[in-house]
């Protein structure tokens, strides 16, 4: 396996009361990502990714071999791990299934 060059730490907040992230800028388009989730309210976890930084958030889905779509979704959890996901974008946002309620949260990205 070759090197496979890796950007910054880059991070998105969830406000306090919210589930949607603010844009996610990661220099590049990157064919994956590695996202860390903090310890969050239950909830799931989605990647929303966009054209341009101020463009439409849609959510990222993957296509299954019999053609269905289903969205990239880290179950209900508590967090505190990280999360590796296909990804082709440059631009994303990170959404909560459930409004944070304790707080801000702070997830970090690295596109590879």
């Amino acid at each position: 396996m070759g090197f496979i060059e890796t950007g910054e730490w880059e991070s998105g907040i969830v406000a306090d009361e919210g589930t949607l992230s603010a844009a996610i800028d990661l220099g590049r388009v990157c064919e994956e990502a590695v996202i860390y989730v903090p310890t969050i309210d239950n909830a799931t976890v989605a990647v929303y990714v966009a054209m341009t930084l101020a463009g439409t958030y849609a959510a990222l889905k993957l296509t299954n071999v019999d053609g269905t779509e289903e969205a990239i979704l880290a179950g209900a959890s508590t967090g505190g791990f990280f999360w590796r996901v296909p990804l082709g974008a440059q631009y994303m946002k990170i959404l909560c299934g459930a409004a944070q309620t304790n707080g801000p949260r702070t997830f970090y990205v690295r596109g590879t």
